[in-house]
């Protein structure tokens, strides 16, 4: 009996094998939950650096037209993307893929816009400011607010 009791046995027991799966396991739960929030936030970058690409062309086409901005229409801001943003094959587009569209408004509304996977839309409130995130109405016609929402939430607000 004293033998018996000598005797060792080799290998794992359950209960270290049960361990070793819950610890893998919770690694594998927070890659999961960390990578579609990355991704997210370089699509938000893009978006944010997007805006700040439409401000420099901006300031080109004011320097160019006397400090004017394009007319405070739809029709004329998408032709200043053509004419500016995709000049030379230039792809001017949502990190999702989707050309960027201009909404153009004279007046800021009470409630901005949110992100709409869906649209891929840039809000320009002409004769508008920036605040942060909001937009404040009042600073002359030209100046403008670019608005474009964040997948993450919240949006960034650059203004002319």
């Amino acid at each position: 009996m004293k033998q018996q009791l000598a005797q060792k046995k080799d290998g794992f027991t359950i209960i270290e094998v049960v361990l070793v799966l819950a610890v893998a396991a919770l690694i594998m739960l927070m890659v999961l939950v960390a990578v579609p929030a990355m991704q997210r936030n370089q699509r938000d970058d893009q978006r944010q650096r997007s805006v700040s690409e439409l401000k420099v062309e901006i300031g080109k086409y004011t320097s160019r037209n006397n400090g004017s901005l394009p007319a405070a229409t739809n029709d004329a801001w998408n032709a200043f993307f053509a004419e500016y943003m995709r000049q030379g094959g230039a792809e001017f587009a949502d990190p999702r893929g989707d050309e960027y569209s201009a909404s153009v408004s004279n007046t800021v509304p009470a409630t901005l816009p949110a992100y709409d996977e869906d649209e891929s839309v840039l809000y320009i409130y002409t004769g508008a400011t920036c605040n942060g995130e909001d937009v404040q109405a009042g600073a002359g016609q030209r100046r403008a607010a670019l608005v474009l929402p964040l997948e993450g939430g919240g949006r960034v607000c650059q203004e002319t």
